[in-house]
């Protein structure tokens, strides 16, 4: 099986504020954007760029998920005083 990066959805500018009862809003948190991908019977991350990510979330590579997942979203910092968030972003 080859497995090939998927392009994630990106924001994109309006010139105009939302005025429509079929869009949903979310409260925005900040965080980093994490596709989590079990295709090919592992678990493996990458980020919007394609980099995988695998190092610098291990707690992650051990989860349960059902055969071909694949997840988009937003790891988030929820307790700024249990984790070092300029570490966490800087490393490669």
């Amino acid at each position: 099986m080859i497995i090939t990066f998927i392009s994630l959805m990106l924001l994109h500018r309006t010139d105009k504020p939302l005025n429509n009862h079929d869009n949903i809003c979310e409260l925005k948190i900040d965080g980093i954007r994490l596709i989590l991908s079990t295709v090919g019977g592992r678990i493996n991350l990458y980020s919007r760029h394609n980099t995988q990510c695998n190092a610098q979330f291990p707690e992650l590579l051990d989860i349960e998920l059902p055969p071909d997942t694949i997840l988009d979203g937003e790891i988030c910092v929820t307790d700024i005083n249990k984790v070092n968030l300029a570490w966490l972003i800087f490393q490669k």
